[in-house]
């Protein structure tokens, strides 16, 4: 290890037995320009004068306690040589230990009177930093400084102090019972309010505390306290390391769609926050055989219990101390994968519950308990359906727009759409696909989903239209489109055709995978959006045409009716008035009559139009005459043609 030496403030390197008595620091960073490193030391960036207060105070108070060398973690270790970082980060502990000294430097505490140090030093970030907790615990004699480095106190005198701070006990705290006899739990819970700056430190922090070493992966982010749970139940069989996410008793559900995998290891120290009165149970775990791994699940003795509410649980062999709850275990939640065999789940969202221990268990069945937590994304069919694009570069294609827009993860190359489990809406997106080559049609998917039970049911289909063709118009007028435009799995623009493919992910519920790949075969018939859109548009059109010619066959009806019943009178009383108020209720049903009667026109043409480019795109509306006649003498509707849809 390397130390410096606190006259001169040179690193000198010493090899194991060579090693001479040493001071050592604990402290949290501050800024870079605050901290003294390794490139300032062997490059003498620094002039002596201008040395850090944190870095001089520390060899000052070393030479002054009578050592010629001290250990600073910022300008002893070669933080860019990754090899020599991962040596120490696993030395850490033992180096503290080793120490003759810690001198805890407390860059926020700022007074040394005795009535406002505790408020002081319970605030302090020392307490809170990951770091800083096995530089608690490793060293025998520890000492505490404010930021002018006048000595505060020592860790034994302040040690009720820290005892409410951190919830190690006193014998753990001052050494009087190895971290050994704390139970994983315990230990675990020390950490739980601690954070580290970066995501792996979390569990690197605690390679010294539960005596274990692996390699730093820095960039495997949460991943490495998974590593560090997998490490220790290689070395020991306590099974309070399940013990996590501890809560109180109450009601669950125990529907089988809502069931996804929580993991059996914990994703954090935080999730111990309620477990730091767990010991293990030595005399049962004793007789239980050692973990094991097998193809992603944990393999071990757990008896079963199912509680009056049908909630299944795996006891541990741990519990509360015996001060605080008689007869009691801790069981993690589990749930069957399949029935009829070993394999189950610790499902997400449920807790770990203390329940009785007065079962006489002959027979502890091995049971196999997944590994891995499903991810945040991975969702159940009461949740979301995700629909993962799958490479359509391949077929020349580019996604470009979905629609509702806020589907659309395009950085995860997904479609999410929230299931209503409420009322069984069908959920649909669509989605635009633009071929490389320039000029060419687009291609149209519409993913349908809906919730059926614990299942979620897809539907796929596939059609082309025009670039400027709207997604929004046509998700607007899905429902009023002819049901035969829908249900197509291949598509063609006329030079390159694509067959659509969509099929549930075998390893995440509520995945599907879409896949848009170039097919041979050319389909029989092509639908085409940009066409269902006109035809919906001239449908609609001649369908108000119809209906103004109804109303105006009523106002006909009606004006007959009361020009026979006028025509019954007495025409010696007829008045002038009458006749000419006849005179404008007929006009104006004439005009309204040239009115419907011309767009009637309009819109025949343009179904005639779309009747001929139907037929030559394999399209085969149907089209009838109808027209609208009156009793002999009435006013008559000229015909019109209406598109039966």
């Amino acid at each position: 290890m390397r130390l410096i030496n606190v006259q001169t403030f040179a690193l000198e390197e010493f090899f194991n037995e060579q090693v001479p008595p040493y001071a050592i620091l604990s402290h949290t960073w501050g800024n870079d320009e605050d901290e003294v490193s390794f490139r300032d030391i062997t490059e003498r960036n620094t002039g002596d004068a201008s040395w850090p207060v944190k870095f001089k105070g520390c060899c000052e108070r070393a030479e002054k306690d009578g050592f010629t060398h001290a250990w600073i973690d910022t300008c002893c270790i070669d933080k860019t040589n990754s090899v020599e970082l991962g040596e120490a980060i696993n030395s850490m502990f033992r180096w503290y230990s080793n120490a003759s000294v810690c001198y805890v430097y407390f860059s926020d505490v700022t007074t040394d009177d005795r009535k406002q140090l505790p408020s002081q030093i319970s605030s302090g970030r020392w307490f809170q930093r990951g770091w800083t907790l096995q530089e608690l615990l490793a060293p025998s004699r520890l000492l505490f400084f404010n930021s002018q480095w006048v000595d505060i106190g020592s860790k034994a005198q302040w040690a009720g102090l820290i005892e409410t701070i951190t919830g190690i006990s006193r014998a753990f705290l001052l050494g009087r019972r190895p971290l050994s006899e704390a139970s994983i739990a315990q230990r675990m819970s020390w950490a739980s309010k601690r954070t580290t700056k970066r995501k792996e430190d979390i569990a690197y922090c605690l390679l010294g505390i539960f005596n274990i070493m692996m390699p730093m992966i820095y960039g495997e982010g949460d991943h490495a306290f998974t590593r560090l749970q997998r490490e220790i139940i290689r070395e020991t069989r306590d099974d309070s390391i399940f013990a996590w996410g501890l809560k109180s008793a109450g009601p669950v559900s125990t529907e089988p769609q809502e069931m996804i995998s929580a993991g059996i290891f914990a994703p954090s120290p935080a999730s111990f926050i309620g477990s730091g009165h767990i010991l293990s149970l030595e005399r049962e775990s004793k007789c239980r055989t050692a973990f094991g791994f097998d193809r992603g699940y944990i393999r071990g003795n757990f008896p079963l219990y199912t509680r009056q509410d049908g909630q299944l649980f795996a006891k541990l062999s741990c519990g509360p101390e015996t001060k605080c709850v008689e007869g009691q275990i801790v069981g993690i939640p589990l749930y069957h994968e399949a029935p009829g065999e070993e394999y189950y789940i610790r499902p997400e969202g449920r807790y770990a519950q203390l329940l009785p221990d007065i079962e006489v268990v002959s027979f502890t069945p091995i049971i196999y308990i997944k590994t891995e937590r499903q991810r945040a994304s991975t969702t159940t069919a009461t949740n979301q359906s995700c629909f993962f694009i799958e490479d359509p570069i391949n077929a020349g294609l580019k996604l470009i727009e979905v629609e509702p827009q806020d589907c659309w993860w395009k950085e995860d190359s997904q479609i999410v759409m929230e299931n209503d489990t409420a009322d069984k809406t069908i959920q649909r997106a669509w989605a635009r696909f633009r071929h490389e080559r320039e000029g060419s049609s687009d291609f149209l998917v519409l993913l349908e989903s809906r919730v059926q039970g614990s299942q979620i049911k897809i539907r796929s289909h596939i059609m082309t239209s025009s670039q400027t063709t709207a997604l929004r118009d046509l998700a607007e007028q899905r429902n009023r489109m002819r049901k035969a435009a829908f249900g197509k799995k291949v598509a063609t623009d006329g030079v390159t055709t694509i067959h659509i493919k969509t099929e549930q992910d075998t390893t995440e519920q509520g995945m599907f995978v879409v896949k848009l790949t170039k097919a041979t075969a050319l389909p029989s018939v092509t639908v085409n959006g940009t066409f269902e859109l006109e035809l919906r548009a001239v449908a609609s059109g001649l369908e108000r045409v119809a209906k103004r010619r109804d109303e105006i066959l009523l106002e006909i009806e009606h004006f007959n009716q009361q020009r026979g019943t006028t025509l019954t009178w007495d025409s010696i009383r007829s008045h002038l008035d009458a006749i000419d108020e006849e005179k404008c209720v007929l006009e104006k049903i004439g005009k309204s009559q040239m009115e419907w009667t011309k767009e009637g026109y309009t819109f025949a043409r343009q179904a005639n139009s779309l009747a001929e480019a139907a037929l030559a795109n394999g399209y085969v509306p149907v089209l009838e005459k109808k027209s609208a006649t009156g009793d002999s003498g009435t006013v008559t509707a000229d015909r019109l043609y209406v598109i039966i849809y």
